[in-house]
């Protein structure tokens, strides 16, 4: 049985898989952990004798995670093997943490996080003839959305010079179809990592349904890839030559341009150029997001 809102496993800061299967390790939810909860501020004004307040705007905050731990081992020993091994595994030194969750159709969510100050922590109350010990998880999600840990791609319709080239999200040449309808599962706004490869010029991604897009004022060699990320925090664009050599292009993108993200839903996207080599290429990926479980 699948308890609610209980993840069944994490990959560490250096990539191990944790499973919490109730053999070595169980992270139980217990309470308000900040699984579903989520913080947010609200910007308003309020001016001489006005009712209420005017609002502005609202703020999603980083998650505060809170979980007890179960380490499980048939003596002492095993007990305090399997306790280390988790804390290592969880070392923030080598980065962030991930928790996984799955759903009831089957898909599964990913939460980015960082192991708060000292967690884990334990009873130290422990028998020697113990074959379980108890101790308390709070973890920081400064990213707080769930997101599909599988990329999603999808078919989209190019038009370069006034001709129509098909590509697709991967798009390649010589696939015939229409402009690409995106569907963003989640239910808030998803950033998309764009691969453009080989030679085209001028190349222009809009986000129809948004009407925001990504102009690309320079020319791609025909070894060359440009690499376009729109994530908040991380957005970025990378040009990779034929000897793996990547250089800071953000300068390629004109200041008119928009980092978009996909809104939840369906999404139209287009892909424009005003040349395109044969052996043109490229894809758009991106993670549907959830602000809960």
């Amino acid at each position: 049985m699948t308890i609610l809102n209980q993840p069944y496993g994490m990959i560490g800061s250096k990539g191990e898989l944790l499973q919490f299967d109730g053999v070595k390790y169980s992270l139980l939810v217990e309470g308000l952990t900040g699984v579903s909860h989520y913080p947010v501020s609200h910007d308003s004004t309020a001016t001489p004798g006005m009712i209420g307040e005017l609002y502005h705007t609202s703020t999603i905050g980083k998650r505060l995670l809170s979980f007890v731990l179960m380490v499980y081992g048939a003596n002492r020993a095993e007990l305090e093997t399997n306790r280390s091994a988790f804390i290592s595994a969880i070392n923030p030194i080598y980065g962030k943490s991930v928790l996984l969750w799955k759903r009831a159709n089957g898909v599964i969510v990913a939460l980015d996080v960082i192991p708060d100050d000292g967690t884990p922590s334990f009873r130290n109350d422990v028998l020697d003839n113990a074959t379980s010990w108890k101790g308390y998880c709070d973890f920081i999600a400064f990213d707080p959305c769930y997101y599909d840990e599988n990329e999603v791609e999808s078919t989209v319709q190019g038009y370069i010079g006034g001709f129509t080239i098909p590509f697709t999200v991967p798009f390649t040449l010589g696939t015939s179809d229409s402009l690409a309808s995106l569907y963003n599962a989640g239910d808030t706004p998803t950033p998309c990592i764009i691969t453009l490869t080989g030679m085209m010029e001028n190349p222009i991604v809009t986000n129809v349904t948004t009407g925001e897009f990504i102009l690309v004022k320079q020319t791609i060699a025909d070894n060359e890839t440009l690499v376009i990320n729109t994530k908040h925090g991380s957005k970025s664009v990378t040009l990779i030559d034929s000897d793996d050599l990547e250089t800071n292009a953000l300068n390629y993108v004109t200041s008119t341009s928009k980092f978009f993200q996909l809104a939840p839903g369906f999404n139209t996207i287009r892909f424009t150029a005003t040349t395109q080599g044969i052996n043109a290429s490229g894809k758009l990926v991106y993670n549907p997001r959830w602000i809960s479980l």
